[in-house]
């Protein structure tokens, strides 16, 4: 059996890169951007090397910041029935 990756580890993933890569083209710090979300720089460092995940709450802060929905953040395509 192929080994395929979890759609939540993806979608986790996907926040990762997408995290990673809005600090690095705004130049923004890991502390300023962990204040938008009331965490500490380690946070944002976990997120940024995928140990851990947003919150349901920090997810929609997230889509709240950068005027995305869910399905646009996570790159959710609807499967082909």
């Amino acid at each position: 059996m192929a080994n395929k990756t979890k759609p939540v580890d993806g979608y986790k993933k996907t926040i990762c890169d997408k995290i990673n890569k809005y600090l690095e083209e705004t130049k923004m710090s890991n502390k300023e951007f962990g204040d938008k979300f009331g965490v500490t720089e380690g946070n944002v460092r976990s997120w940024r090397a995928c140990k851990t995940a947003l919150d349901i709450n920090q997810v929609a802060i997230l889509m709240d910041l950068w005027d995305v929905s869910f399905e646009e953040l996570v790159d959710y395509k609807k499967p082909r029935k």
